[in-house]
């Protein structure tokens, strides 16, 4: 599965990388926070990576 994953800190990077190889996962880590202007850097990984994760702390606006 190919997922992008926004918001990334440094010491999330090695453990979604071993995360990665154990469940054949593929993941476009981005830095930016996931809002509506941000968004669009997704749009150069679908269908490529057509799964996004938010985390706790983010807000997922409404189209």
């Amino acid at each position: 599965m190919k997922v992008t994953v926004f918001n990334t800190k440094r010491y999330q990077r090695g453990i979604l990388a071993k995360a990665g190889k154990v469940k054949a996962l593929e993941f476009s880590l981005l830095k930016p926070r996931l809002d509506v202007h941000t968004a669009v850097l997704s749009s150069g990984h679908v269908p490529t990576f057509p799964n996004v994760i938010v985390t706790e702390h983010q807000a997922v606006p409404s189209p």
